[in-house]
């Protein structure tokens, strides 16, 4: 396993000295438009490259320490690894002529959860429910490439002004790959009101920490304030770690299956939470029942076919296949598809298709031709329309689902 600091993209230097600017240091073709705001770790601003509006955002020159440092790569290589429809998308990565790493985002229009909550109290379920689940879909994508958020909570939510839910803040992810190292690695990471008994005692940290983090995220969406706000800062760590598990029907009107939900996302032992975001976003749906949950619908679906041509005969030729798998299927993704079925040297991707179809359809083939002239013709796509049933990003019937009918 590999230590943090020999991980190929986490290549650590901390300068000497740092001199604090007032805005960042310009990097060239970027314009400063306005700063967005200032945390304690790093500012954010807002940037201009040939007519696009972006984030940059900087380390602040007092957090770039050696743990400030490595928790700044850390998330630059996290959303390197991530290309997600819910997730902040990474444009580009590098240092300040200081030394201070920066990375640049797109640039998101809307507010985050926490501001939504502030500005209305709690939401009606169906509408956490439509909140909640793109983010389980996100987290879901990032834990099967090595990732744990460690900080899901209202405030890294973004709720974009076209209705697309966005997962932020990469900060203290734990990379599945890349082994801890020094005291900063074993400490308290998280927000205290949404923080999970295993992180409050440095236990082991996988999946089942940001199921426990969606739990009091729901809550908080439920009956508009965090699990035990109304009790003392103080006791709030000793009330994760054994308290009864809190009941959104304390506080709000909601069918009582989703107390279930939330308390069992919330269980103070990791094996007797749901395994991962999606078993917790199923066990929504049926607390909430088909009407609010709209368990299915029939569509018209763009489905896509990528198989691997050449037979792979020898290791080296199986993990090529896997790359060039994994890499269409990333691009699928980029592209707005969702995965229906992986078997094999073949994985299927749908699409739902809207008013113009023609747009997903060409970039799904472009993207895909590039990638198969980068692989030398080791890939052969199918493209086929159909229907299929699905709900809020996840298939459950349909004839695209079947890969025989391909060969129809």
């Amino acid at each position: 396993m590999m230590a943090m600091d020999d991980h190929p993209t986490l290549k650590l230097r901390v300068p000497a000295a740092l001199r604090l600017p007032e805005e960042p240091v310009p990097l060239p073709g970027y314009r400063l438009v306005r700063t967005i705001g200032r945390g304690g770790f790093g500012t954010v601003y807002e940037v201009e490259r040939h007519g696009d509006r972006l984030a940059l955002k900087v380390l602040n020159v007092d957090m770039a320490t050696s743990d400030g440092v490595r928790r700044f790569l850390r998330e630059i290589e996290a959303l390197r690894r991530l290309q997600h429809g819910n997730v902040i998308r990474l444009v580009e990565s590098g240092e300040l002529r200081d030394g201070r790493p920066y990375l640049v985002t797109e640039l998101l229009h809307g507010l985050d959860l926490e501001t939504r909550l502030q500005a209305r109290g709690s939401l009606p379920p169906g509408e956490a429910r439509s909140i909640l689940l793109p983010v389980c879909s996100a987290l879901a994508f990032c834990h099967a490439r090595g990732i744990i958020h460690r900080d899901v909570k209202p405030s890294n939510i973004f709720l974009g002004t076209d209705d697309r839910v966005v997962l932020l803040d990469f900060g203290i992810a734990k990379l599945i790959d890349a082994q801890p190292v020094g005291e900063s690695e074993v400490r308290v990471v998280g927000t205290p009101s949404c923080t999970s008994p295993e992180q409050l005692t440095g236990g082991w940290v996988d999946e089942r920490t940001d199921v426990y983090l969606l739990g009091c995220t729901l809550y908080q969406m439920l009956t508009g304030i965090p699990p035990y706000a109304d009790h003392p800062p103080g006791m709030r760590r000793a009330l994760h770690l054994s308290a009864p598990r809190p009941r959104p029907s304390a506080r709000a009107s909601v069918p009582p299956g989703v107390d279930l939900v939330v308390t069992t996302a919330m269980s103070i032992s990791p094996a007797a939470r749901y395994g991962g975001p999606r078993q917790l976003a199923r066990a929504l749906d049926a607390a909430l029942g088909a009407d609010a949950a709209g368990s299915g619908e029939e569509i018209d679906a763009l489905g896509v076919l990528v198989e691997t041509s050449a037979a792979a005969t020898s290791d080296a030729s199986l993990a090529a296949a896997e790359r060039a798998l994994e890499r269409a299927g990333e691009l699928l993704l980029a592209a707005g598809f969702i995965p229906a079925l992986r078997a094999g040297n073949l994985l299927i991707y749908l699409g739902r298709l809207g008013p113009q179809p023609g747009d997903s359809v060409e970039t799904a083939r472009a993207a895909l031709a590039r990638l198969g002239e980068r692989e030398r013709g080791s890939l052969s796509v199918r493209m086929r329309l159909g229907k299929v049933v699905m709900s809020e990003g996840e298939v459950r019937a349909g004839a695209l689902v079947d890969p025989a009918t391909w060969w129809e």
